[in-house]
């Protein structure tokens, strides 16, 4: 029991609750005119505290075909804290899978583009996804999910490998090579990026390629230097929206001629710092031993963004307005067994829960969310709510709340 226990206090306030602090708390309040009781039944719920732990024979190893696209999972089941993702392309060189985090720190890899990451949940564990799309001869090779939190990392890999068929001997007019290719008419792709058009044909040789843009010869500006008649791509690199429009391969040989159109658009992806909703948190006011919740959600980011959840000291009593401010602040690091993630249609967040508030619990909150571009915060203040006293005669009477479950505090 808390020291400050005596016969004149309406609580009872236990500190660093255990597993063995279960049971059942009897309250008897008496006064000279009579006494009355009640029972609490406490089950406090112990929730592991370590390095996350990744979902066993995730990701899978894929066999795909180049223009084919790929995707990678990695499943969370378990973290004392919210955890960190990163996915990892690693040199065409390295052909075996690293064991140690000193392997993965001294390694030969490529971190992949945020871009390509689709945060998924199965049942009550979340993952995140990696895309690989239209895949090229350097898409091929080993892939790994590395994990994070301040406790320790956890890392699964897999092998991204090419399907190779066997050549034919082959006659006549050309013939496109994939079936799917008209559902593959219609692209949508990120600025900044490049992207191969494909349209690989067979035929009696020698085939010959020719690539229209809206029914016009390419500039010679737009096309990569690597293009010719005897190549089944076109290569457009770090692409504006400009260069949407209608892209029309034309494949011939003595035989006969084939084309398809494909459409192109793209599109400007903001690549910024992360930029949260306004008016998230709000400002709350509660009563000692009410339970409080906090909301911030992220609307755009250049990249997969990471939640912290700060709470000011005492003396601060004024919203920090630069980043200066809060890297230099006094504050704690709240715990992150008590974030939520959310979800409100296309964008995430994270709730932060003060359970059963005390004193200490209120003052200023911070929600600080970063990426490597750079950072947003928002803040809300967390009030207590004092209700007026007023005299009391006769027997005493409960305001009583129903049994809840209480998470340890730590």
């Amino acid at each position: 029991m808390d020291a400050t226990v005596n016969t004149p206090l309406w609580y009872l306030q236990l500190q660093d609750l255990v597993p063995t602090d279960s049971g059942r708390y009897t309250c008897i309040v008496s006064n000279s005119y009579g006494s009355i009781n009640h029972t609490f039944t406490l089950q406090v719920v112990g929730k592991p505290r370590s390095a996350p732990i990744l979902k066993t024979a995730l990701p899978k190893n894929k066999t795909v075909q180049v223009g084919d696209n790929a995707t990678f999972t990695c499943i969370v089941l378990v973290s004392g804290t919210l955890p960190d993702f990163r996915w990892l392309k690693w040199n065409k060189s390295v052909n075996s899978i690293p064991k140690t985090y000193n392997e993965i720190l001294n390694g030969s890899y490529r971190l992949i583009d945020p871009y390509y990451y689709k945060t998924v949940q199965v049942k009550s564990n979340y993952g995140v996804e990696v895309n690989i799309v239209n895949v090229t001869e350097d898409d091929f090779g080993l892939y790994t999910c590395f994990v994070s939190n301040h406790i320790g990392n956890d890392s699964s890999s897999a092998f991204l490998i090419k399907n190779v068929k066997p050549t034919v001997p082959v006659t006549g007019a050309p013939v496109f090579t994939d079936p799917n290719l008209r559902k593959r008419s219609f692209r949508a792709w990120p600025a900044l990026h490049s992207i191969r058009l494909k349209c690989q044909a067979i035929g009696a040789p020698p085939l010959k390629y020719k690539w229209l843009k809206d029914g016009k010869d390419f500039k010679k500006y737009i096309m990569d230097a690597t293009v010719n008649t005897s190549l089944w791509y076109l290569k457009l690199r770090d692409l504006i929206p400009a260069d949407s429009g209608r892209y029309t391969c034309i494949v011939s040989n003595s035989y006969g001629s084939i084309n398809h159109t494909f459409t192109l658009r793209v599109v400007a992806i903001p690549q910024s710092a992360p930029i949260l909703q306004t008016a998230l948190p709000k400002n709350k006011t509660v009563q000692v031993g009410d339970n409080a919740t906090f909301t911030c959600i992220n609307l755009v980011s250049g990249s997969l963004p990471d939640f912290r959840w700060l709470k000011w000291n005492k003396s601060v009593n004024s919203i920090p307005k630069t980043y200066n401010e809060i890297l230099n602040g006094s504050y704690r690091l709240i715990d992150p067994y008590y974030y939520k993630i959310v979800r409100v249609k296309n964008n995430y967040g994270v709730e932060v829960n003060i359970v059963n508030v005390t004193e200490d619990d209120f003052g200023l909150y911070t929600c600080f969310v970063s990426n490597y571009i750079g950072n947003d915060s928002s803040s809300a203040f967390l009030i207590k709510n004092v209700k007026p006293t007023v005299p009391v005669t006769g027997q005493y009477l409960f305001k009583t709340r129903r049994s809840k479950f209480f998470p340890i505090r730590t």
